[in-house]
């Protein structure tokens, strides 16, 4: 796995609007990601991954959403997610994933990054 910087180079935003227990996330690319070696690539998915930490009992939830498939060849438009949350107070972590994508079906293994964005 690659960072999500390599793939992207550093060119996205993330917003992130909270309301009592849902967490909706915007994520803007400034451009498609890339990577020289791997040529094969149709497309790709946007993965956000939320981790919500409880303290108090020592757990942790973990909340994943993906988008569509992304063609390259598409008009870069914003992408959202809804995710639930356990409360419009709880500490979390966003993390930022992109996963390569051959012909619709096939993952790269090889076109995949991940960063920590919130």
């Amino acid at each position: 796995m690659r960072t999500l910087d390599a793939l992207i180079h550093g060119r996205y935003k993330v917003d992130t609007v909270r309301r009592g227990k849902k967490l909706w996330v915007t994520v803007v690319l400034e451009k498609h990601p890339s990577c020289g070696d791997v040529k094969q690539l149709t497309g790709y998915h946007l993965n956000v991954i939320v981790l919500y930490p409880n303290f108090n009992k020592d757990t942790l939830t973990k909340e994943v959403a993906q988008s569509a498939l992304i063609p390259l060849d598409a008009a870069l438009a914003p992408v959202a997610f809804e995710l639930p949350a356990p409360s419009a107070k709880t500490p979390y972590t966003l993390l930022l994933g992109i996963m390569g994508m051959l012909h619709k079906q096939h993952e790269s293994r090889s076109f995949q990054g991940l960063a920590v964005v919130g």
